[in-house]
């Protein structure tokens, strides 16, 4: 019961609707007993920081994600690990911390990078990589992100989170404001013919 609601939880994040999808996972969390806990933190937690990130909790999200790492950060190469790291890299963009970002990006590689395998993190990391991109003035590598971005989303054919795919719609209107509309093309087009293993190369 406690993994459905969870799993009710995570759907209503992507639909956008983030009171269901925390009052969800708080009531998942509630029916756990001492046993499950550990089973459930490394499972779900992550998820609850990413609710409690876009509710505005920024520092309530930074500690359920930095515990939700300390969890399982003894294990390499680790997937779950990466997540949360890219999570963490969104965190520290919505806090203006550029550079944090970038280091919270690159662990999330070293963590776990597959380039011949996309997975729905790697979409959600590739837009986190755009978005970094873009705060940090480097507009045609964030067009050339955006472009990647959208070719692995049609690979796996998932529906990205409704707050994070607000901001990366944002970022990306950003992109075509900052290049003329000839460069950005250039550089939107170029980004589908990247590789995720491209991809990485940028930031490790």
């Amino acid at each position: 019961m406690s993994d459905t609601l969870a799993m009710l939880g995570q759907l209503a994040l992507m639909r956008g609707d983030l009171d269901a999808a925390h009052t969800l996972l708080d009531k998942s969390k509630s029916m756990i007993t001492v046993f499950e806990s550990l089973s459930w933190r490394l499972n779900w937690q992550h998820q609850l920081g990413l609710v409690t990130l876009y509710s505005g909790d920024v520092s309530g999200a930074r500690t359920l994600l930095t515990e939700g790492l300390g969890l399982v950060a003894d294990l390499k190469p680790n997937p779950m690990a990466a997540r949360i790291c890219t999570y963490l890299a969104d965190t520290s963009l919505w806090e203006s911390r550029i550079e944090e970002a970038g280091q919270w990006l690159r662990q999330s590689l070293e963590w776990y990078a597959d380039p011949h395998r996309t997975f729905i993190h790697d979409v959600e990391r590739i837009f986190v990589a755009a978005r970094l991109a873009m705060a940090k003035g480097e507009y045609l590598r964030a067009a050339e992100l955006f472009g990647l971005a959208e070719k692995a989303h049609g690979c796996v054919h998932h529906v990205r989170l409704g707050p994070h795919q607000a901001r990366a719609d944002a970022a990306l209107a950003s992109a075509r404001q900052a290049l003329d509309h000839q460069k950005f093309a250039t550089a939107f087009a170029a980004g589908k013919e990247l590789s995720l293993d491209e991809m990485f190369t940028f930031y490790v």
